[in-house]
């Protein structure tokens, strides 16, 4: 006995073979696949620097690309070495901070802004101030201040109603504003 088959028509029969691409399409997908790659990277290339890691790697590619890199910025790096706080004695009711930082980065990197913070004798907060690089500097915080350097600051506050008897000097990253805000 003869075994047969049932043959579907072709029209619905599963097709196995898938057409081939030729050459060209796939160097139009790896063309495409390449500019993508290369638009993200640039697109990306101002957070990618600012990964110690891969700062330098960009830097040779910008150097290639004709690209300009953001200044490096590590707030963390900045050290206070000295920091004074006391009555001014030509301004009644101002008080004259002077402070003294370093930049320990390896990179030169933005003036830092400046945090006053003047606490009461609970350690409370009674009234805080944020500084500019302007405002500490004048026109010499245009710049950016070199690894290993030292620099100074003075900045005046008014002495607040309640009575502070405690300070905190802090130097964080600036998102600039006009000026020195007055809390609480």
């Amino acid at each position: 006995m003869t075994e047969q088959r049932a043959v579907a028509p072709r029209f619905l029969a599963p097709s196995l073979r898938l057409p081939r691409a030729g050459a060209g399409l796939w160097a139009a997908v790896m063309a495409a696949l390449l500019s993508f790659l290369l638009l993200a990277g640039w697109a990306g290339r101002d957070e990618w620097a600012r990964d110690a890691r891969l700062r330098p790697w960009v830097a040779r590619l910008c150097a290639i690309g004709g690209c300009a890199l953001p200044a490096w910025s590590e707030p963390a790096a900045f050290r206070i070495e000295a920091r004074e706080v006391r009555a001014d004695p030509d301004r009644p009711g101002v008080l004259r901070v002077d402070a003294a930082f370093r930049n320990d980065a390896r990179e030169p990197q933005p003036w830092p802004c400046l945090r006053v913070t003047l606490t009461d004798v609970a350690g409370q907060p009674v009234a805080s101030g944020r500084f500019t690089p302007a405002q500490y500097r004048g026109d010499d915080a245009r710049g950016l201040i070199g690894p290993g350097q030292t620099a100074s600051a003075r900045v005046h506050v008014r002495e607040p109603a309640r009575g502070a008897v405690g300070y905190d000097l802090r130097t964080e990253a600036c998102a600039f504003s006009a000026g020195p805000s007055q809390a609480r």
